[in-house]
């Protein structure tokens, strides 16, 4: 029988020095960021949201999705399980990240200006619920609920590597996860109509926050995607990682880019034919001066392009072809990202606005390759996987010939 090894010391080591290389593109952002504080502060917090706002939704949908696989049990969840923990465990550092956000309420929100709402009915009328104190309050117990989920889930998680504490682990993982769903449904429900429907604080879509979780758990799972396919070819994974794991995980990013797609086109399909003012709008700021070019490149690369290669079973299992689509998702959702913020202000592009992407994307890989590095790559006694480690075949059994990405 086959033990389960620990991580491969030269994988190791290349994840650590890519861990060292988003620390040193972490701290090169830094001087650009007080650069553009001094020069235009306003234009600073509002770069920073955007690109603080994809890296949260990741960690949420690595989140979510650690909980989901919990609850289906599939073989793309027994190997995705640790990445998705380290994923998740990167919220700590994004609260941190989200301080910026709550110093810089006045340059983001207008609901913050008093005088603002007050010639504003619809903003008088939500004045008891949109203010700082109750916003940061909420913001607060957001935080608390999903950083105590991903510390809590891990927890069990290794446990459920000790033998002795295995069975107990199992189902208390189940139970945390099932409420835990729930949990963040409810939470990441009023965090988006705080953080982001806020922005245009007169406009109301009953579905956004749902379109915005599809996007979470897509970009997770093509992120995860893209991980285990390059991890593939190294011990514990050598082996393990067949065509059929490959179709699974091709399976979960087309249900989710469905979903996305859906949410978003309904959406658009209720506002477009209530064709009323205060709802409209928010859809001509983004589909006028240029944007329709964008939401058409979003139409191909975020659904088009995704939905018809992953229709293929073939495509689904070669590592080259779906690694690459898990690129195209992660970028193609970064610009959906940028398409639904950035109108808010009435602007398209800021230098700021990839220098941000990029500082908080190293210091995020930097702790998520850390978390990762803390615990065994694959659970040790899950009862209901142990079959793959003890039964694996001694010799690589790769997905495609084409060399991982």
């Amino acid at each position: 029988m086959n033990e389960p090894l620990g991580h491969d010391p030269r994988l190791r080591a290349t994840l650590l020095r890519i861990g060292r290389l988003g620390r040193l593109l972490a701290g090169g952002a830094l001087i650009p960021l007080v650069i553009g504080f001094f020069l235009n502060p306003v234009a600073l917090a509002q770069a920073w949201l955007v690109g603080f706002s994809f890296w949260l939704e990741l960690s949420l949908g690595g989140l979510a999705l650690l909980m989901l696989q919990y609850q289906i049990t599939g073989r793309w969840g027994f190997f995705s399980r640790r990445l998705l923990e380290a994923i998740a465990l990167t919220l700590p550092l994004l609260a941190v990240l989200f301080i910026p956000v709550i110093l810089s309420l006045h340059a983001l929100y207008p609901w913050t200006d008093p005088e603002l709402v007050a010639a504003s009915r619809v903003l008088s009328a939500k004045a008891g619920y949109l203010n700082i104190p109750f916003f940061t309050i909420r913001a607060t117990l957001y935080w608390a609920g999903w950083i105590a989920l991903a510390l809590r889930l891990r927890f069990w998680s290794r446990r459920l590597d000790q033998p002795r504490f295995a069975p107990a682990a199992a189902v208390r993982l189940a139970r945390l996860s099932a409420g835990g769903l729930v949990l963040w449904f409810l939470t990441f429900s009023f965090a988006a109509v705080d953080w982001w429907m806020s922005l245009e604080p007169e406009w109301f879509s009953s579905i956004y926050s749902v379109i915005l979780m599809m996007g979470q758990a897509l970009i997770a799972a093509a992120l995860v995607t893209f991980a285990l396919i390059a991890l593939r070819r190294r011990p514990p994974l050598a082996g393990l990682l067949d065509r059929p794991v490959l179709n699974d995980l091709g399976n979960v990013i087309l249900a989710f880019t469905m979903l996305w797609t859906y949410m978003a086109f309904m959406q658009w399909l209720i506002i477009w034919n209530g064709n009323l003012p205060e709802d409209i709008s928010w859809y001509v700021r983004r589909t006028r001066n240029g944007w329709q070019w964008f939401v058409a490149a979003l139409f191909l690369l975020h659904f088009a392009a995704p939905f018809v290669v992953l229709l293929s079973r073939t495509a689904k299992r070669n590592a080259r072809v779906l690694g690459g689509l898990a690129l195209l998702l992660l970028a193609a959702h970064l610009a959906s990202i940028w398409w639904l913020i950035r109108p808010a202000w009435g602007t398209r592009f800021h230098w700021l606005d990839p220098i941000i992407v990029i500082g908080i994307g190293g210091a995020w890989i930097w702790l998520a390759i850390r978390r990762y590095l803390a615990a065994p790559p694959l659970p040790l006694h899950d009862q209901r996987f142990s079959r793959l480690l003890h039964d694996r075949p001694p010799a690589p059994a790769l997905a495609d010939p084409s060399p991982a990405p």
